[in-house]
C-alpha cells in the first residue's frame, strides 16, 4: 500500500492531536510551540501524501505544481526540525525567551535551508521499490535536519544541572533513535520513514512533556497540579514577564474537617472558583493543600480585582454545611516583590498564614512592607534556633507592687533573646509564636525554667522578702502530660519550695486544651504550685471557667485597663471595675498589668486589686537590677511607714503615768 505508513503516521499524530487539544493546557512557551508543531506535523503528512499523490499522478499535476508542493512539504520538514530544536532548548535552558540576535542565530540554518528549498532542483524516481527523490533540495533538507540535531544534542548536554538527569538520558535517546531513522532513509531512500519520524517525535513530547493529564491535580480535576504551577511561573520569571499571582487560601479548615470530612474542604475551594469571572478559561493551579491559584497579566485587571472583588459569604456557602468557608485572598506583583520562584513560594506561604485579620474576603495586594517583614520574620527564626541550641537566653524580672504593704514581693519572669544587635530588640510577643511553630518552645521553656529556679536559689529571694516568681507557660507546654513530672523534678533539684513558683497560663491556651491541662493543673497544685490567668480581657474571657479552674490570681491585661482611663470611656470603666468586683465575689486576688500613671494605681487600689505591675513601678530588669530595685523600694517603704509612725505619735503623744 502507497500510503500504508502516512495513514498510520496521521491517525497517530491525529489521536495525540485529539488527546492533547480536548484537555486544559499550561500558558508556557513550551507549550504553545507543541501545540504548532502539532499542527504542522498534520500539515507535513498530509503535503507528503498530496506529493507522492502527485508524483504518481504526473497526468493529473503539473511539473511546476508538482514541484511547488515538494518545496513547500520539504520547507515543512526543515520548519518542524527548528521547532524540535527551539522546543528541546527552551526546556534545556532557564532562560525562555531569546533576543533578537539569539533567535536569528538559531534561524540561520532554516533561512539557508530556505534558499535551498527555492532556488535547488528535485529530481523523483518512480521504480519498483518505490519512490525516491533526490537533488540539491533534498541535500539542503538533510543539511538542515542533521544541523537541528546537532544543536539539540548540545542543548542537552549542556542543560543546567536543574534539569534530572532522567528527562536528559530520555531526550539523548529520543534524539539518537530520530536520527538514526532520518540515517536509514539516507541510505535507503525508497524506505518511506519521514512521516513516521514525525509521528514518533509528536507521541514522545506528548507523553515526556505535555500530557496535560499528568499536569492535572488528582482531587480538583478543574486545576493544575502545584509541579504545574512551579514550572509556568519559572517560564515566566525567565521570560522576564510582569504577572500577578492571585491566591485563594481556606482559613478555617480545621474547623470544616474536624465537624465535616475533608471533601467539604474541597467542595469550598470548588466554590471559591467559581466566583472567580471566567474562571473556565484560566489556569487554576493547586498551589496549597487548601487553596489555589491563577495568573493575571495585564495591571489594569488586578487593579479592578483589588478595588471591587469581594467574594461575598452568600456565594462561598456549601449546601447542608452551616459553618461558612473563609479564604483570605492576596496577589503577588512579580518580579517586582520576588525574582523568582524560589522567593515567591515563601511569600505565599507567608500571606496565608498572616492572614487571619483578612475578614471580608477582599484581595490584599501585597506590598513591599509585607515581603520585608517576612524577611525579618525569617531572620528572627535563625535567631531563634540558634538561641535555642546555644544558650541565647536570657531572664529579666518586672516587679510586682503589692497594694497593701505597698512593697515588691513578688516578679514576674519575662524572657529575652541575648542578641540585640543582628536584628536590634525583638520583642517575646514575636519569637514566642516562632519558637511555637518550629517546635522549639519545649527547649525554650526547659531554659527559662531552669534559670528561674536557679536565680531563686542563688539569690535567697525568700530571704529578701519575695514570696514567688511568676513564670509563663505556653499554651503548648501546659498540654504536654510530661510537664508536671519535669517541672517538679527541675525545682527538687535546686532544692527550693514549689510556693515559689506562680504558673501564669492563658485563658485561649485552657480553651484550646480543655481536660489536659486541667489534669495538669490539679496535679501541679497537688505538688505546692500556684497558678494564674494570664492577660484576662484579651481571650474568652469565660467567668464559669475561672470559677471552676480556681486560680490564685488573675491579671487583667492593659488591653482591659487603659480604655478606662481614658476620658469619658464611662463604658469601659464599667466592665473593669464590674470584672473587678466580680472577681473578688468569687475569692479571687487580681494583678492590675501596665500601670503607667499614679492615677492609675490609685484608682484600682482604691477598687480593692490586690497587685500592681507596670512601667509606673519598673520596666523588666536583669537579676542584679531587680535586688537592687526590691531592697531601694522596699527599704524606701519601710522608710515612709516608719515615719508615719513617728507623725502620728508627734499628734497623739503617749500620756505620762
Amino acid at each position: 500500500m502507497i500510503y500504508g505508513a502516512q495513514i498510520v503516521a496521521l491517525i497517530l499524530v491525529l489521536f495525540v492531536a485529539i488527546e492533547f487539544f480536548q484537555y486544559r493546557r499550561l500558558r508556557i512557551l513550551s507549550t504553545k510551540l507543541f501545540e504548532e508543531y502539532v499542527v504542522f506535523s498534520i500539515a507535513e503528512i498530509i503535503l507528503e501524501i498530496v506529493c507522492i499523490y502527485a508524483v504518481y499522478h504526473a497526468d493529473v499535476f503539473s511539473m511546476k505544481m508538482t514541484r511547488f508542493l515538494h518545496q513547500l512539504y520539504i520547507f515543512t520538514m526543515m520548519l518542524l526540525s527548528f521547532y524540535i530544536y527551539v522546543y528541546i532548548d527552551i526546556k534545556c535552558k532557564v532562560a525562555k525567551n531569546y533576543n533578537v540576535i539569539q533567535f536569528t542565530l538559531r534561524a540561520i540554518p532554516l533561512v539557508l535551508g530556505l534558499v535551498g528549498v527555492l532556488y535547488g532542483d528535485i529530481f523523483y524516481h518512480v521504480g519498483r521499490d518505490g519512490l525516491n527523490t533526490f537533488g540539491s533540495m533534498v541535500i539542503c533538507t538533510y543539511a538542515v535536519i542533521i544541523s537541528y540535531f546537532l544543536l539539540c544534542l548540545i542543548s542537552v548536554l549542556r542543560s543546567e544541572r536543574r534539569q534530572k538527569t532522567s528527562i536528559r538520558f530520555d531526550m539523548v535517546f529520543a534524539l539518537c533513535t530520530v536520527f538514526s531513522l532520518i540515517i536509514i532513509k539516507f541510505f535507503i531512500p525508497q524506505v518511506t520513514l519521514v512521516c513516521l519520524v514525525v509521528a514518533i517525535t509528536v507521541l514522545y513530547i506528548y507523553i515526556a512533556f505535555e500530557n496535560s493529564k499528568e499536569y492535572t491535580d488528582k482531587d480538583i480535576q478543574r486545576m493544575f497540579s502545584r509541579y504545574s504551577f512551579d514550572m509556568s511561573v519559572r517560564d515566566l520569571f525567565a521570560e522576564k514577564k510582569q504577572f500577578y499571582v492571585v491566591t485563594f487560601a481556606l482559613q478555617n479548615v480545621d474547623a470544616i474537617k474536624n465537624n465535616f470530612s475533608q471533601k467539604t474542604c474541597l467542595d469550598c475551594i470548588e466554590g471559591a472558583v467559581k466566583t472567580i469571572p471566567d474562571f473556565k478559561n484560566r489556569n487554576l493551579f493547586r498551589t496549597f493543600e487548601y487553596g489555589f491559584s491563577f495568573i493575571i497579566f495585564d495591571e489594569s485587571e488586578i487593579n479592578e480585582w483589588a478595588s471591587k472583588y469581594k467574594v461575598s459569604d452568600k456565594s462561598l456557602a456549601i449546601p447542608n454545611v452551616p459553618i461558612s468557608p473563609s479564604f483570605s485572598v492576596f496577589a503577588i506583583e512579580c518580579p517586582k516583590l520576588c525574582k523568582n520562584l524560589e522567593e515567591l513560594i515563601p511569600i505565599m506561604f507567608f500571606c496565608r498564614n498572616q492572614s487571619d485579620t483578612q475578614t471580608d474576603h477582599s484581595v490584599m495586594m501585597v506590598n513591599l512592607d509585607t515581603v520585608n517583614k517576612k524577611n525579618y520574620l525569617q531572620s528572627v527564626e535563625k535567631l531563634v534556633q540558634k538561641a535555642v541550641y546555644e544558650d541565647g537566653f536570657y531572664v529579666v524580672y518586672q516587679p510586682i507592687i503589692n497594694t497593701a504593704t505597698g512593697k515588691c514581693d513578688s516578679a514576674e519572669a519575662l524572657v529575652r533573646l541575648k542578641d540585640s544587635t543582628t536584628l536590634g530588640f525583638i520583642s517575646p510577643e514575636v519569637f514566642i509564636p516562632i519558637a511555637e511553630k518550629q517546635g522549639l518552645i519545649g527547649k525554650l521553656g526547659d531554659q527559662v525554667f531552669y534559670k528561674v529556679c536557679r536565680y531563686i536559689r542563688d539569690s535567697h529571694l525568700k530571704e529578701r522578702g519575695i514570696k514567688y516568681i511568676e513564670v509563663n507557660l505556653s499554651g503548648l507546654q501546659i498540654s504536654d502530660p510530661d510537664i508536671p513530672y519535669t517541672l517538679h523534678q527541675k525545682v527538687k533539684s535546686f532544692g527550693i519550695d514549689p510556693s515559689m513558683i506562680n504558673l501564669e497560663i492563658t485563658e485561649t491556651a485552657m480553651v484550646q486544651s480543655g481536660k489536659i491541662v486541667l489534669d495538669n493543673m490539679e496535679k501541679l497544685k497537688g505538688f505546692g504550685y500556684k497558678f494564674s490567668m494570664d492577660d484576662f480581657g484579651t481571650g474568652y474571657s469565660n467567668f464559669h471557667q475561672i470559677a471552676s479552674i480556681k486560680y490564685d490570681l488573675i491579671k487583667i491585661d492593659k488591653s482591659l485597663i487603659w480604655p478606662a482611663f481614658e476620658e469619658g470611656n464611662i463604658q469601659a470603666q464599667t466592665i473593669l471595675f464590674g470584672c473587678i468586683k466580680m472577681m473578688h465575689t468569687l475569692g479571687l486576688s487580681i494583678v492590675a498589668e501596665g500601670i503607667e500613671t499614679a492615677s492609675q494605681a490609685e484608682d484600682l487600689r482604691a477598687h480593692g486589686v490586690e497587685f500592681l505591675q507596670g512601667y509606673y513601678y519598673s520596666k523588666p530588669i536583669p537579676e542584679d537590677e531587680f535586688l537592687q530595685f526590691v531592697e531601694r523600694h522596699n527599704q524606701t517603704v519601710d522608710e515612709l511607714y516608719v515615719s508615719l509612725l513617728d507623725v502620728t505619735t508627734d499628734i497623739n503623744p503617749t500620756p505620762a503615768n
